[in-house]
């Protein structure tokens, strides 16, 4: 695939500088997330409270709702205090878990071979991002690691591409970002980042979901030779 069409320019290593990268959905399994926080944390959250796990997950599917694309929805330590658990303590027991998607180990070491930095742009909380940063090691294909806790602004709002320009020093015309969130690609759009690339297979244990506006993979093997 070449060119530019409705979906906007097709990446074109020679054009590109820097690659920036979402973590869940995108370089990691978002099965992990979708299952601790459907599944696991309402039933840990059920036994806490003496309640059923169906009553617990209406109660925390509604709590999630409440902030659903706030800071708060990302924040572990919130959910920690909103809950009355150990979070934090929980994600690290539940750490084993977490998974590179099968080709993301491949692509990084192929940006390395390309000569292009790849920096880590992710809506997950701090903590979140050691605990998974510790059990996956993709910090070593890494230049950078910005998240939205840190930056105080989701990456859905232009307040975050303004801090992660100016971060990471990226020339927006020259910049791939690839992440599995249409809502974040149509914000690093109007920051006016070329070329952007959808992950429509977030999940291993779903099918794919492809974007009517932008292009879509379902892995990284289409930029890679």
């Amino acid at each position: 695939m070449t060119g530019n069409t409705a979906l906007g320019p097709w990446p074109n290593w020679d054009d590109i500088d820097h690659v920036l990268l979402d973590m869940d959905g995108t370089l990691l399994n978002l099965g992990f997330d979708n299952e601790f926080f459907s599944e696991f944390l309402p039933a840990q959250y059920a036994l806490a409270n003496d309640i059923t796990e169906d009553a617990a997950q209406e109660d925390l599917f509604a709590r999630y709702k409440a902030v659903e694309g706030t800071l708060q929805w990302f924040d572990v330590e919130y959910w920690g205090r909103e809950l009355r658990l150990d979070v934090v303590g929980l994600t690290e027991q539940q750490a084993h878990k977490v998974s590179l998607h099968p080709d993301a180990d491949a692509f990084l070491k192929h940006m390395q071979k390309l000569g292009k930095p790849a920096h880590l742009v992710t809506n997950a909380h701090h903590r979140t991002l050691a605990i998974k940063v510790k059990q996956t090691g993709i910090d070593q294909y890494l230049e950078t690691m910005l998240c939205s806790s840190e930056v105080g602004i989701p990456k859905h709002h232009q307040g975050f591409w303004d801090h992660a320009q100016a971060d990471i020093g990226y020339d927006p015309a020259r910049t791939l970002f690839v992440d599995d969130s249409e809502r974040v690609l149509v914000a690093a759009r109007e920051h006016g980042i070329r070329y952007l690339l959808h992950r429509s297979k977030p999940s291993m244990v779903e099918p794919p979901r492809p974007s009517d506006q932008f292009h879509s993979i379902e892995d990284f093997h289409p930029l890679m030779p």
